[in-house]
């Protein structure tokens, strides 16, 4: 009668763990297609704006990105409001450009999170990102779009595995640095939307979110481009 008593409890424990699993589940699918819903939506999806660096300022060492940015051959480009937060939360980017090297410093600071990424423009409509946030390899990429992130890697450290990346790419992959012969918003808006579709065309991508939450994204940390893409 005990060992009853114990195996109903313990399948309604059971039943509980999968309801709450289930329902958490539920949640993030929710969250990942309002997101791709509001990048959509969102028109335009990169406001240049003029006092994004008191926003910046406000949130984190934002002087300290510039330095660092300057130092290494980037030159400042634009600053604009994200228009596409779940939560309404204000997103500012700023960027800067290497000319000589068709590669972008970016960093996005949300109510005073900050992350950072590397962005080069490569030949046959391809690119290069490398990211010291883990929610960027969140989303699959789209063909000839590589991404490799690094979980809080300070700057230096994304140059020197951005460049070990590129390497890797032009000796596996033939592929070149490139100038897209677009302007920075064009080319974040047109690499934006070609990823979001590529994401909806992935059959029961909506039912799919909290797979990529909790599996995909802390998988793809810390792996290099060769490794990824060998």
């Amino acid at each position: 009668m005990l060992a009853y008593i114990i195996y109903i409890l313990v399948g309604l424990a059971v039943l509980g763990v999968l309801g709450v699993v289930l329902l958490l589940a539920r949640l993030i699918n929710g969250a990942v297609v309002q997101s791709i819903e509001l990048i959509e939506a969102a028109d335009p999806f990169l406001e240049p704006v003029e006092n994004g660096g008191a926003v910046l300022a406000e949130g984190a060492d934002y002087a300290s990105r510039m330095s660092w940015a300057t130092a290494h051959g980037f030159e400042p480009d634009i600053m604009a409001d994200v228009n596409a937060t779940a939560d309404g939360s204000t997103m500012v980017v700023a960027l800067w450009k290497n000319p000589g090297t068709h590669t972008w410093f970016a960093s996005y600071d949300t109510d005073g999170k900050v992350h950072s990424e590397l962005v080069t423009t490569l030949s046959q409509e391809s690119g290069l990102t490398t990211s010291n946030s883990i929610d960027s390899s969140l989303f699959p990429q789209r063909p000839g779009h590589y991404v490799q992130v690094f979980g809080d890697a300070d700057f230096d450290t994304l140059l020197r595995r951005h460049e070990e990346g590129l390497l890797h790419l032009r000796n596996a992959k033939h592929l070149e640095v490139q100038d897209h012969r677009k302007s920075t918003t064009e080319l974040v808006t047109d690499s934006v939307n070609r990823t979001m579709a590529h994401i909806q065309s992935i059959p029961f991508w909506k039912h799919k979110g909290a797979y990529w939450y909790f599996f995909r994204r802390p998988r793809m940390n810390n792996k290099p481009i060769a490794e990824l893409y060998p």
